[in-house]
């Protein structure tokens, strides 16, 4: 992860794209903040250390990709960037799924062990939403005077369900 992190600051669009205050820009920056939690989680594997250890931290940074991916979604107005985060949230449940496998002797105990880490997990996900979600939801009525979401707007807008008032 730190060697992405060098590279990618030695590289010119990236630099150039990071300093405007733009939704794409932030996202930019999430996107990447993101990728290299989910890398570091991966990479900090030691043979030497403690599983129970390994798997704390590695929960932790998974919580943080899912806390970095709502914070790009919903503070920065653009809510079609979690189709970039999707395929690093697939990955978190599958590893949330797979990562309990390998302590359980059974195929059925496992199963149901990577189910219940899954639920576990998405229940952490919901909070962290729903805590992010709070501010913006908050800001948006102290400012406009009335409850909206400028995100679903874009969303509803722009994937033609309020074109044309079809429906």
């Amino acid at each position: 992860a730190y060697i992405l992190g060098i590279f990618l600051l030695s590289s010119a669009g990236i630099f150039y794209a990071s300093t405007s205050l733009l939704p794409s820009a932030l996202c930019l920056n999430f996107v990447t903040l993101s990728i290299c939690s989910l890398l570091q989680s991966e990479s900090e594997g030691d043979i030497r250390s403690n599983r129970k250890k390994q798997l704390k931290q590695q929960e932790k940074q998974h919580l943080k990709v899912i806390l970095i991916g709502s914070v790009a979604v919903l503070w920065t107005g653009w809510p079609f960037i979690g189709l970039l985060f999707l395929p690093m949230g697939l990955f978190v449940l599958y590893d949330k799924f797979t990562g309990s496998s390998s302590s359980s002797s059974s195929n059925s105990s496992s199963s149901n062990s990577g189910i219940r880490n899954i639920l576990i997990f998405g229940i952490q996900s919901m909070i962290l939403v729903i805590v992010t979600l709070l501010p913006t939801i908050l800001v948006d009525y102290y400012y406009y005077g009335k409850w909206t979401w400028p995100s679903l707007n874009i969303f509803v807008y722009n994937t033609g369900t309020s074109l044309f008032s079809i429906f």
